[in-house]
């Protein structure tokens, strides 16, 4: 899957609000880099923003374009 979901082991911080994932939390994973981590509802919130924008939704860190029909 493009995006998966995983119980996070360890802290990390969510790029999209900047706010540390503290375990356990649901984060999503992007298939472009499994370093690419954020809170599940944050990259919920920006995949549907980009598309209320009628743009293709794309990673928040390297802008790769996120393939739903993969998620």
């Amino acid at each position: 899957n493009f995006l998966k979901s995983i119980r996070l082991k360890e802290e990390v911080c969510c790029s999209i609000c900047l706010i540390d994932l503290v375990a356990p939390c649901k984060i999503t994973i992007l298939g472009c880099n499994s370093h690419h981590i954020f809170h599940q509802e944050c990259a919920e919130q920006w995949i549907n923003h980009s598309k209320s924008k009628s743009m293709v939704p794309g990673c928040p860190m390297c802008r790769v374009n996120i393939d739903e029909s993969k998620m």
